[in-house]
């Protein structure tokens, strides 16, 4: 579960997302995520992941969201090149020319703190820092510089494993 604030020069806004998974084996699983905004925006989207390597795993997903038709499709890739780095990329797009949505981020973990970059569209391009304050408590911000806004934005967030 995750509690995040996206912020820009007017407001902060909340965000909570929650995401499950479940591992049939090493290669094939089913993962869940539902997302809830104080802006008015909610989805939930579900579907099944493949891991061809153990440093890898694929998804895709379809669900529902509060917006358009209703109907939306994500799709994920997560990729760990060495021990402490990875890259991550996650993809959704609803009806409509401009129903889409975009996470990408890399990074390098050492073993309290991880740095890197990250692009998500609405909030922006920039920095990311996380600290992991215990075993299931991760806490992160991202400086970000919208460039279909034209505006200085941000992330801080919250993230609990519940494992």
């Amino acid at each position: 579960m995750e509690f995040f604030g996206q912020i820009n020069e007017e407001k902060i806004t909340s965000v909570i997302n929650f995401s499950a998974s479940k591992n049939f084996n090493e290669k094939f699983g089913l993962t869940f995520f539902s997302l809830i905004s104080e802006a008015g925006w909610a989805e939930a989207n579900f579907g099944p992941t493949f891991s061809p390597t153990p440093n890898s795993c694929f998804s895709i997903s379809a669900g529902i969201e509060t917006g358009g038709n209703k109907f939306r499709m994500a799709t994920s890739a997560f990729i760990a090149f060495k021990p402490g780095m990875h890259f991550l990329l996650v993809a959704e797009k609803g009806q409509g020319d401009d129903n889409y949505w975009y996470h990408t981020q890399a990074m390098k973990s050492w073993k309290k703190i991880s740095a890197g970059i990250m692009a998500r569209r609405f909030n922006g391009v920039g920095p990311r820092m996380e600290i992991k304050m215990t075993k299931d408590f991760t806490l992160w911000g991202a400086p970000l510089y919208d460039f279909e806004d034209g505006k200085i934005k941000g992330v801080v967030s919250l993230a609990i494993n519940f494992k």
